[in-house]
């Protein structure tokens, strides 16, 4: 809600052109370094959220990718579930709905992915 009403107001004072700039402090500057190869990496021993929110983060360049019995496969879409984790990186199981991976936590879905070499594929619930 707060941002809404920012975002009014700022909208507004745009099209009125009451606005006022404000020059960055160049003392204050930070980069984000690149994004390399490694930090793609989805790996499963982490918190569903934070497995979760990196697919989301990487979505839609450069994508994740994880390592399934040796095959890269890009994850493009993934959901949280309520289902407490078993073993951590292990798949819990694969349905019409999407590929159910342990976390350390709680397991998570995957509803779109892409083998190396092949296309997408979303699965039904999509």
């Amino acid at each position: 809600i707060v941002a809404i009403n920012l975002l009014q107001k700022t909208l507004v004072d745009i099209f009125n052109e009451t606005y006022t700039l404000t020059k960055q402090q160049e003392n204050l500057v930070t980069y984000a370094p690149n994004i390399s190869k490694t930090d793609e990496l989805i790996t499963f021993n982490k918190k569903a959220l934070i497995v979760h929110n990196k697919i989301r983060g990487l979505n839609n360049f450069p994508i994740g990718y994880t390592i399934i019995n040796g095959i890269r496969v890009k994850i493009f879409m993934s959901e949280l579930t309520n289902i407490r984790a078993g073993k951590t990186c292990t798949i819990n199981k694969i349905t019409s709905e999407g590929i159910f991976i342990n976390c350390e936590d709680y397991v998570i879905k995957i509803l779109e992915i892409q083998i190396a070499g092949k296309k997408n594929y979303q699965f039904k619930n999509i």
